[in-house]
């Protein structure tokens, strides 16, 4: 579509500019075109709503550096501060998500940890119990992912007379 079919509404067009240009260099010339046209608009308060928006999507999304749009916004009363305080949440936002991050990686990290530790102690307990083991037999306790089950796998290990019995219990847990 061609740029004046864009052209109905003010709000229309800024939002066009704003879409079309985000990610490419012009956003920083366009930027000026979208701020011209906001300075337009006969509601101050929307105004500024939208100046937020506007600032806080090129902040995060286009490649225009911070101190062009920071630039860029000191031509509106409290421009410059509203694309700080934006910055600031932005920051905030990301440091969240990164400490969320870490802590799920911390958490799997400790999880995948057990596990390993399971697994070696259930393959310690048949190694001493019924001596060597097959390979299959490790590769298939290796696979469990689950506490539970190695749990259970590890009970057995008392509880049945032969390698050949454990490994049916494996089989059965590991088939599921």
């Amino acid at each position: 579509m061609g740029d004046e079919s864009f052209k109905t509404t003010t709000v229309m067009e800024v939002f066009h500019l704003l879409l079309k240009y985000i990610h490419y260099p012009e956003m920083d010339t366009k930027l000026q075109e979208i701020y011209d046209l906001i300075e337009t608009l006969p509601d101050e308060g929307q105004a500024k709503e939208y100046l937020k928006v506007i600032v806080r999507y090129v902040l995060i999304a286009s490649p225009v550096p911070t101190q062009r749009v920071v630039q860029h916004a000191r031509r509106f009363p409290g421009g410059e501060d509203m694309a700080g305080a934006a910055l600031q949440e932005i920051r905030e936002e990301l440091q969240h998500d990164f400490d969320r991050k870490a802590e799920e990686y911390e958490q799997r990290g400790e999880q995948r940890g057990e596990l390993k530790q399971s697994r070696e102690m259930l393959l310690e307990a048949i190694s001493e119990k019924f001596g060597t083991i097959s390979a299959d037999l490790v590769r298939r306790i290796n696979s469990v992912e689950s506490h539970e089950t190695l749990k259970m796998l590890f009970k057995q290990t008392f509880r049945v007379d032969s390698l050949e019995e454990f490994k049916e219990q494996v089989h059965r847990a590991t088939d599921n």
